[in-house]
């Protein structure tokens, strides 16, 4: 009660984390925990859910809730629970204005849920009404970052004809097969020349050949969509290490690195601001029609295109909510 009205904006994330499948006595609440507590309580649960409240304007963050589940809780159980932690929200008069869960199944099976959904054929659908309020549904951006650097090692994007002409690139595809063939290269020809020498020194092996649980470090997937690494590929081209179509890479990957700048950065000059948001919105909006018509490896439409739509639509709505509600500057890096 003693926060002030834009100090009370708040966002909900939640994430899912491996426990050990088994049965254990809590002594400070003197009983056996381990079974599920979200669906059948007589099943023995493999995964911790928990619920974590952020402020908007400022940096305090809370768990308020969480469940033993078996990785998979029915959809209505899930939406209750999730329903139930924005009622405690309301009662402590709190207003939660969007969700920020990962592109797991299970969340977006919530979505569906919940009405939530972004189509090809232009049905863009980013929020949900609870209490006559809109709820925005926004994708939690490291999981989206780690999911486009796994895709792109795998296979090629290929961008919209259109865009590849308004931007004179040389080709419509992206091959991420560059940046391996440059990295590799430099691990032959300069391995007894100082690390510093090569154009892509700060890349670890486990950033390009990574096991299944190194595809989860964010640290990694940020450090290749750098700017270094973009300015290493047009060196590399420039030098006749690596052909002109290198450049697409180049070009793609400063296109997600202003992207995730834009999306967690602590500067009033790259955060959105009453006075720089026509510019970001519309770098959102060209990105939005970028990503409607990209393909992400084989047949089409991705989680990706749906992720990167929905998270850009809703950073645009949950910004001019916030700015209508009296909060001049709006860090984005609060509600990740």
């Amino acid at each position: 009660q003693q926060l002030e009205k834009e100090d009370k904006f708040c966002v909900l994330s939640f994430d899912e984390m491996e426990i050990s499948c088994e049965e254990s006595y809590d002594k400070n609440h003197g009983k056996c925990c381990g079974k599920t507590t979200l669906g059948n309580g007589n099943k023995l649960g493999n995964k911790l859910l928990l619920v974590l409240l952020r402020s908007v304007k400022n940096n305090w963050k809370q768990v308020i809730g969480g469940h033993i589940t078996d990785g998979a809780p029915a959809p209505e159980l899930f939406k209750q629970f999730i329903f139930d932690c924005i009622e405690f929200c309301k009662h402590t008069g709190l207003k939660i204005v969007s969700l920020s869960p990962d592109m797991g199944n299970e969340n977006r099976s919530l979505w569906k849920d919940l009405g939530v959904k972004i189509q090809k054929t232009d049905i863009r659908q980013n929020n949900f009404i609870y209490d006559n309020n809109n709820v925005f549904i926004m994708p939690d951006v490291c999981h989206l970052i780690k999911n486009l650097k796994n895709s792109a090692l795998r296979n090629p994007i290929k961008l919209p004809k259109e865009y590849c002409e308004a931007e004179v690139l040389p080709t419509e595809y992206v091959h991420c097969k560059f940046v391996v063939d440059l990295w590799n290269n430099e691990q032959r020809k300069d391995s007894n020349r100082d690390e510093e020498h090569r154009l892509l020194h700060y890349l670890k092996r486990e950033d390009i050949y990574p096991n299944n649980f190194q595809k989860i470090n964010v640290g990694a997937a940020v450090r290749f969509f750098s700017l270094k690494t973009a300015a290493a590929v047009e060196t590399a081209v420039n030098c006749k290490f690596l052909s002109k179509n290198a450049l697409n890479i180049a070009h793609f990957i400063r296109l997600i690195d202003e992207f995730f700048l834009l999306t967690s950065s602590k500067l009033r000059k790259t955060s959105i601001t009453q006075r720089n948001k026509e510019k970001k919105y519309d770098f959102l909006q060209k990105l939005i029609g970028t990503v409607k018509q990209t393909e992400f490896g084989l047949n089409g439409w991705k989680p990706l295109n749906v992720g990167l739509i929905m998270y850009s639509l809703s950073i645009i709505e949950t910004s001019e909510l916030l700015f209508c509600n009296g909060l001049h500057i709006k860090k984005i890096w609060h509600i990740l």
